[in-house]
Protein backbone atom coordinates (compact mmCIF):
# COMPACT_ATOMS: atom_id res chain seq x y z
CA UNK A 1 0.00 0.00 0.00
CA UNK A 2 1.26 3.46 -0.86
CA UNK A 3 1.88 5.80 2.08
CA UNK A 4 -0.47 8.46 0.71
CA UNK A 5 -3.25 5.87 0.49
CA UNK A 6 -2.61 4.84 4.09
CA UNK A 7 -2.76 8.48 5.20
CA UNK A 8 -6.03 8.95 3.34
CA UNK A 9 -7.47 5.83 4.97
CA UNK A 10 -6.54 7.06 8.46
CA UNK A 11 -7.90 10.51 7.62
CA UNK A 12 -11.21 8.96 6.57
CA UNK A 13 -11.30 7.17 9.93
CA UNK A 14 -11.25 10.59 11.60
CA UNK A 15 -7.55 11.22 12.29
CA UNK A 16 -5.97 14.55 11.44
CA UNK A 17 -3.32 14.31 8.72
CA UNK A 18 -0.53 14.97 11.25
CA UNK A 19 -1.72 12.11 13.45
CA UNK A 20 -2.11 9.83 10.45
CA UNK A 21 1.45 10.66 9.43
CA UNK A 22 2.72 9.93 12.95
CA UNK A 23 0.85 6.61 13.07
CA UNK A 24 2.39 5.51 9.78
CA UNK A 25 5.88 6.51 10.95
CA UNK A 26 5.36 4.60 14.18
CA UNK A 27 4.42 1.49 12.22
CA UNK A 28 7.50 1.83 10.01
CA UNK A 29 9.78 2.17 13.03
CA UNK A 30 8.22 -0.82 14.80
CA UNK A 31 8.58 -2.93 11.66
CA UNK A 32 12.26 -1.93 11.39
CA UNK A 33 12.87 -2.88 15.02
CA UNK A 34 11.11 -6.22 14.62
CA UNK A 35 13.10 -7.06 11.49
CA UNK A 36 16.40 -5.92 13.00
CA UNK A 37 19.03 -8.17 14.51
CA UNK A 38 18.56 -6.77 18.03
CA UNK A 39 14.79 -7.22 18.16
CA UNK A 40 15.05 -9.42 21.26
CA UNK A 41 16.89 -6.69 23.15
CA UNK A 42 14.49 -3.81 22.44
CA UNK A 43 12.13 -2.51 25.10
CA UNK A 44 9.01 -0.58 24.17
CA UNK A 45 7.68 1.99 26.60
CA UNK A 46 4.67 4.20 26.26
CA UNK A 47 5.37 7.90 26.68
CA UNK A 48 2.97 9.95 28.74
Amino acid sequence: MVLHEMMDDFHEEGLFMELADAKICQGIMLKAILDGFMNRKATMKKAV
